[in-house]
């Protein structure tokens, strides 16, 4: 227990010196390439510097934007966060979702078409960059210039949920299928290893000699054995 804590602690601690190391490097960084900036304030740049982290750390005071109408930082964070994690939970959930499935059903038929055709599109869209993925979309689906006509109206901007939670869920189909892509690739390669590693455990063997069906044993057993490292990449991936 004691050294668990410790760990924690010791991740905590670098995490904090990570951020803190990062913010004073980037503030470094502007005050060389941009000194105008700067101007007016006379004192020496440790006195500058520590301030600005005693500001950014202390009251949450990350300045204004340079252009107008500048608003302060905090308050531009803070208004679009409600958006940053709808699309992250929404990526999340369907990278998770997209991924256990497609991995599941390439490990139990990997010879199959459809099995060859997952892996190569997991192989694309783990390296495939993706503001390209969005430019495709934007042309597939994007108002007045859609080339592809679903039927639905996809707004062009987020959309409280608030305000319309059918407009909120339509802001967000799209932006949630392009940044979970990758995930969803890296899920699918990692539960087709896991799975088939499972597939040849003795228990799967004697759940199958039972009677079980496939999806059965794939849903009961396979799956709960080969979670633990799905998880873990889905973890270290949205963090």
């Amino acid at each position: 227990m004691g050294s668990s804590v410790v760990r924690l602690a010791g991740r905590v601690a670098g995490f904090v010196a990570v951020v803190v190391g990062v913010t004073a490097l980037t503030w470094l960084t502007m005050r060389a390439l941009r000194p105008a900036w700067f101007a007016g304030d006379d004192r020496a740049v440790p006195a500058q510097l520590a301030d600005v982290l005693r500001r950014a750390f202390l009251h949450f005071d990350l300045g204004r934007q340079w252009a107008p109408p500048q608003d302060r930082v905090a308050a531009i964070i803070r208004r679009g966060l409600p958006a940053d994690l709808s699309l992250l939970a929404g990526a999340t959930a369907y990278g998770l979702l997209a991924g256990t499935a497609a991995g599941t059903y390439c490990a139990a038929r990997p010879r199959t078409a459809l099995a060859r055709a997952l892996e190569g599109a997991a192989a694309f869209f783990i390296f495939a960059p993706l503001y390209v993925l969005g430019l495709g979309l934007i042309l597939l689906f994007g108002s007045d210039i859609a080339l592809v006509e679903v039927g639905v109206h996809i707004p062009r901007a987020y959309v409280p949920f608030r305000e319309s939670p059918l407009g909120w869920a339509g802001a967000l189909v799209v932006p949630c299928v392009l940044v979970g892509l990758p995930l969803a690739a890296l899920i699918m390669r990692l539960t087709r290893t896991s799975v088939r590693s499972v597939l040849g455990e003795e228990y799967i063997l004697a759940a199958g000699a039972k009677g079980l069906s496939e999806r059965t044993i794939l849903r009961r057993h396979a799956l709960r054995a080969a979670g633990a490292p799905v998880i873990s990449a889905a973890g270290m991936t949205v963090t």
